[in-house]
């Protein structure tokens, strides 16, 4: 049966590197690409740039599950020890409680940034309160 790990790509990969022993110095030097440059698709944020080397990597290493490596999907013993129920419930919960958090900052934040633009009266009136206070000294 197969199962599905919610993994990140450039997680995956690292996993793929600590199984086979080597290192992303190692894989840089391998695809031909600088070692900063490769460095920085190991994030959220660039890991599309890594996507674009998967087939390479899997020609590389063609034992490594594709399943695995392109989409989270458990194959052979590549991938990471099986997720309890009771994790997935704590997950689940945690997943819940930050999404909560976030869209508490995310309000805050239009709030925040409605007062920026159109001026917060309540810090106005402060601020005039003691140009007066200093202007009759």
């Amino acid at each position: 049966m197969a199962r599905f790990y919610f993994m990140e790509l450039f997680e995956r990969v690292d996993l793929v590197l600590q199984k086979k022993k080597s290192s992303r110095k190692e894989l840089a030097q391998a695809l031909g690409i600088a070692q900063p440059t490769f460095n920085r698709y190991f994030s959220f944020e660039h890991q599309g740039k890594l996507a674009s080397l998967l087939w390479r990597i899997s020609e590389l290493w063609p034992d490594v599950p594709k399943n695995f490596l392109f989409f989270g999907v458990e194959e052979g013993d590549i991938c990471p020890e099986r997720i309890t129920p009771e994790e997935i419930k704590f997950l689940r919960s945690e997943n819940e409680r930050l999404r909560s958090e976030l869209d508490e900052e995310r309000r805050l934040n239009r709030t925040l940034t409605a007062r920026l633009l159109l001026g917060d009266s309540t810090e106005g009136s402060a601020a005039s309160s003691a140009k007066s206070a200093d202007g009759q000294k």
